[in-house]
């Protein structure tokens, strides 16, 4: 993927290894360290969904904010069908 999009900005988010109350810590920083050496940054951004802490990471030099996750998230779930089995 980073390959394919070269040049572009890539967020995800992925379960926080900040997060204390969770029983797969290690998988965590596994995840993140996997993205760390693959190009991703920390972007200091957090959402919780539930009882899971989110940590948004991103490829790319522009400033990210909690706003454009929101705008970017509210975009895409525009196209998903909930419906589908």
């Amino acid at each position: 993927m980073v390959k394919r999009y070269r040049g572009q900005n890539l967020v995800l988010d992925m379960e926080s290894p900040e997060q204390k109350d969770c029983d797969n810590m290690k998988q965590r920083r596994q995840q993140r360290d996997f993205y760390l050496r693959n190009g991703f940054r920390e972007t200091q951004l957090y959402r919780r969904y539930e009882d899971i802490e989110m940590t948004i990471m991103m490829i790319g030099d522009r400033e990210f904010s909690m706003k454009d996750w929101d705008d970017n998230t509210t975009d895409q779930l525009q196209h998903w069908n909930w419906n589908e089995e």
